[in-house]
C-alpha cells in the first residue's frame, strides 16, 4: 500500500525509502484502491492505541474528499478510531451537508458542537504568539483592519488592483466569459450557454441513502465540467 499512498503522503518517501511503483489502474479502480489504503493505514495505526483523525475545513472539501469520508465513515466503526471535522457555516455545502448526514443515519456521528468567533482579546494574543516580533502598533493595524484600509498607501493598492481587475474582466468579456461564484463562493469565470450534468444511477450499485447518490453526482458534476463545453458525465461503477 505504500506505492499508493505515496502519491498523497510524499513524506512515505523520505521514511521508507523507494517505494515499488504501483501497476497503473483506470481512474475509478485507482481512487478505490487509494481509499482502501487511507482505510488500512488508519486501521494499521490503530492496532496498538486509539487514532484521532483531525479533518480541517470540510466545507471547501471537493467532491473525491466527501467520497473519502463517506467511504471511511463505513470502515471507521470497526476500528477505535475517531474523525474531528471543523467547518464553516458559509459558504454553504451541499455536498458536506449530505455526507455528514449519511453518517449521522448510521449512528456513526457524534453531537456537533458550534463555536462562537474569539473575542479580539484571543486574536491579539494568538497574533502576538504567532508573531512575537511585531510591535504594538503593528498589532492593532492587524487587528484593526478596516481602518487599516483608509492609509492613502493602503488606498492606492486598492486602486490599483480594481484597475487590474477591470482590465482583467474586460478581456475576459470581449471573448464571451462569464464570471459567477461557485459553491464555495470562490469567483470563477466560465464560458457561457455552457450546461454541465452528473448522472448517478441504481443500474449497477445500490445507495442505502439519498445523500450517496447526491455525492455520486457531484463528481460525475465535476467530471463533465472538466470537459470543454456543455456534456454529461454518468457513473457506470459497481459496488
Amino acid at each position: 500500500m505504500a506505492s499508493i499512498l505515496a502519491a498523497i503522503l510524499p513524506e512515505l518517501v523520505s521514511r521508507l525509502g523507494e517505494v515499488p511503483a504501483s501497476y497503473p489502474l483506470p481512474a475509478e479502480q485507482a481512487r478505490l484502491r487509494l481509499f482502501e489504503a487511507v482505510g488500512e493505514l488508519i486501521a494499521w495505526s490503530a492496532l496498538d492505541r486509539p487514532v484521532l483523525l483531525v479533518l480541517d475545513d470540510l466545507h471547501l472539501a471537493d467532491a473525491a474528499s466527501m467520497a473519502l469520508l463517506a467511504y471511511l465513515g463505513r470502515r471507521l466503526p470497526e476500528q477505535p478510531a475517531f474523525v474531528l471535522g471543523t467547518r464553516r457555516g458559509a459558504p454553504a455545502s451541499a455536498r458536506l451537508d449530505a455526507t455528514v448526514e449519511g453518517l449521522d443515519r448510521r449512528g456513526i456521528m457524534a453531537p456537533e458542537l458550534v463555536l462562537a468567533p474569539l473575542p479580539a482579546g484571543a486574536v491579539h494574543a494568538i497574533v502576538a504568539g504567532a508573531a512575537p516580533t511585531l510591535d504594538a502598533d503593528e498589532l492593532t493595524r492587524l487587528q484593526y483592519r478596516y481602518l487599516d484600509l483608509r492609509r492613502p498607501e493602503m488606498a492606492r493598492v486598492l486602486r490599483l488592483r480594481a484597475r487590474l481587475n477591470a482590465i482583467i474582466r474586460g478581456y475576459l468579456d470581449e471573448r464571451g466569459f462569464v464570471e459567477v461564484n461557485d459553491r464555495q463562493g470562490n469567483p470563477r469565470k466560465f464560458p457561457l450557454l455552457t450546461l454541465s450534468v452528473g448522472v448517478a444511477t441504481t443500474k449497477n450499485r445500490h445507495f442505502s441513502h439519498y445523500g450517496e447518490a447526491v455525492a455520486i453526482a457531484t463528481e460525475m458534476k465535476q467530471v463533465a465540467k472538466a470537459r470543454q463545453g456543455s456534456g454529461f458525465a454518468i457513473d457506470r461503477r459497481s459496488g
